[in-house]
């Protein structure tokens, strides 16, 4: 985004006891710009004074410039410098530190709409460490250069979510923490908004996952722990099993399998706790085709295609992991 504020200096040092503004880099109010400060012409103007506004040579002036700008504040040389008031006729206002007539240091700056920023500024623009709040109790607390958020900061937003973090360019990006309203936490990597890299989500039914991420996807090897106890282990691709995994139950039974687009497809053994296989079964895109058991071989047919696959009545149920 653009610098916070775009004013000009006042020269006081013309023969003919005129003032001119000078302006300093004005630039026209971007979309997201905190401030957006109209830019204005420089051009002489007399020396104003009447009941209500005095104008003189020192170290404080009070001045309403044409155009309505208004100015209360130190100056030094001619320029803002030091503390001081400066309001816009669409009532803007910036209220803090000026250095050779840009804003330089601690200030605050209120926009119209209700937002505020309170913060260090150099050189015109939000730089250090600042707080931006919006006029619906949002806010963002935390590093800045340029105007943009870098560095360390934290977010809230009215909803309830919130994000602590790193941020570069304005977004999220490196290492981070954000939390939803539903008790959903996500710890990790971001890169540039997105959930990207290394992380664990954990949603608000306990569910969580560990591993890889592709733009907001579960992409990669990861480990996804289910509320009944599961636990798969194995490859993704955008949000789904894909590729080798293995499932293992709570009472330590487990399956070793590939999976693809999220079902089971290919060959698959089940194992008993004490690592005995039980048996070997052949999976189409999340249906069994054939089992194996010891010498047997059972093959499904297509009324029994999409049941559970029991070994025994007697036995622990040994269903399909998708």
């Amino acid at each position: 985004m653009g610098g916070l504020i775009s004013c000009q200096c006042l020269d006081a040092s013309k023969e003919d006891g005129t003032l001119e503004l000078i302006p300093n880099d004005p630039r026209e109010r971007a979309e997201d710009d905190l401030a957006g400060w109209a830019a204005c012409s420089a051009m002489p103007l007399p020396l104003l004074q009447d009941e209500h506004i005095s104008i003189y040579m020192g170290a404080f002036a009070v001045c309403a410039p044409f155009g309505g700008i208004q100015y209360t504040g130190e100056l030094k040389d001619g320029l803002k410098h030091g503390y001081g008031i400066l309001v816009r006729p669409c009532g803007s206002k910036f209220e803090g530190n000026f250095k050779n007539g840009v804003a330089d240091g601690d200030g605050k700056f209120f926009h119209p709409s209700g937002d505020k920023y309170e913060g260090q500024w150099k050189q015109n623009k939000a730089h250090g460490k600042g707080r931006f709040t919006h006029a619906d109790g949002s806010y963002y607390e935390g590093d800045w250069i340029c105007d943009v958020q870098e560095g360390w900061g934290l977010e809230r937003w009215a909803d309830g979510s919130g994000y602590e973090g790193e941020y570069k360019g304005g977004m999220k990006h490196g290492k981070g923490t954000f939390r939803w309203p539903d008790g959903s936490v996500y710890e990790g990597q971001f890169s540039e908004n997105d959930i990207h890299g290394e992380g664990t989500y954990i949603w608000s039914d306990n569910k969580k996952y560990t591993g890889q991420w592709i733009h907001n996807r579960m992409d990669g090897q990861g480990r996804m722990h289910l509320a009944d106890g599961r636990v798969y282990e194995g490859g993704y691709r955008c949000d789904k099993k894909h590729g080798k995994g293995k499932v293992t139950w709570p009472d330590g039974r487990w399956f070793d399998g590939e999976w693809c687009d999220g079902r089971q497809h290919g060959i698959g053994c089940y194992f008993s706790a004490d690592g005995r296989p039980v048996s070997e079964v052949e999976w189409s895109y999340g249906r069994k085709i054939s089992v194996i058991e010891g010498n047997k071989l059972h093959v499904m047919s297509s009324s029994v295609m999409n049941l559970p696959y029991t070994r025994a009545p007697s036995d622990p149920r040994l269903s399909e992991v998708s």
